[in-house]
């Protein structure tokens, strides 16, 4: 498994240098790489092209809850996220159906 600190260091950059290129602060990169804060697709995507990578080889790092997860799961994680109540129960109720429906 890969270590995105270590990934970072290899480019020779700080986090400061990362951050200014996301757009975000020194913290929030610290928060990504010690797995306190999950990172959000948009983010994964850009840390993936600053590394010359794919965003599954990051999500392969380690970071925290990220492993199991597919992008298109991630991807579905970071719009739950931006919805509002009644969009994350409408989804809810939708993927309950469904997943009930496939059991049968």
């Amino acid at each position: 498994m890969i270590d995105i600190v270590k990934l970072r260091k290899e480019f020779g950059l700080s986090q400061s240098q990362v951050a200014e290129k996301l757009g975000c602060s020194g913290s929030v990169i610290s928060r990504y790489e010690t797995g306190v804060q999950p990172i959000p697709y948009d983010a994964l995507v850009k840390l993936a092209n600053i590394y010359g990578v794919s965003p599954s080889y990051i999500m392969e790092s380690g970071v925290k809850g990220a492993s199991d997860l597919t992008i298109k799961e991630i991807e579905l994680i970071d719009v739950y996220r931006k919805s509002d109540t009644r969009a994350r129960e409408d989804a809810y109720m939708l993927l309950s159906r469904h997943s009930e429906e496939k059991k049968d």
